[in-house]
């Protein structure tokens, strides 16, 4: 029997967001593919956690996951500090392309900003990184939905996300 190897390119990412479109599509079930892809761009020193369940918990630590506008998604940890590095929120698949611009979704990012200083936005299809001292936040888009399939744009894209993605931290 093979064994499944958790390596994320391009290709493995496609067909796993195309998976998840076509039967999961709803937001959790994009943090899998969106916390493996961080994880495989970050130095040892550093971890993704979910705390999207916490919500309802109220531990000694709950203050360090939540801003203004509630728990994100993931968070980005230091293994040797307590307080979160940045946070990663992910939007529901079937796919807006106008990530980010409702009221509700702007408040949640400038919340998050202001709380945890960088902040990845992702559909999986578009991804923005958001710094609190840079004003335009740097954009990189794999694809689009288009009539409810995904259209993928040049690989050339994939990886200007992992070395973005890979200078956070």
């Amino acid at each position: 029997m093979t064994k499944v190897k958790y390596e994320v390119d391009f290709a493995k990412y496609q067909s796993e967001v195309e998976l998840i479109n076509a039967r999961n599509s709803v937001e959790v079930g994009l943090y899998f593919i969106v916390e493996l892809l961080i994880r495989g761009t970050l130095s040892e020193e550093y971890n993704v956690i979910n705390v999207s369940s916490r919500r309802k918990w109220s531990g000694d630590d709950y203050p360090r996951y939540i801003s203004g506008a509630g728990f994100p998604d993931l968070l980005i940890l230091h293994k040797d500090k307590p307080d979160p590095c940045a946070t990663v929120e992910v939007k529901y698949l079937p796919f807006k392309n106008d990530l980010g611009e409702t009221i509700d979704e702007q408040e949640q990012l400038k919340e998050h900003i202001k709380k945890f200083n960088t902040v990845v936005y992702t559909n999986c299809l578009e991804w923005r990184i958001y710094h609190k001292e840079i004003a335009n936040s740097i954009t990189v888009k794999l694809g689009r939905y288009h009539t409810e399939e995904i259209e993928w744009f040049d690989a050339s894209n994939w990886e200007r996300l992992i070395t973005q993605l890979e200078g956070l931290f």
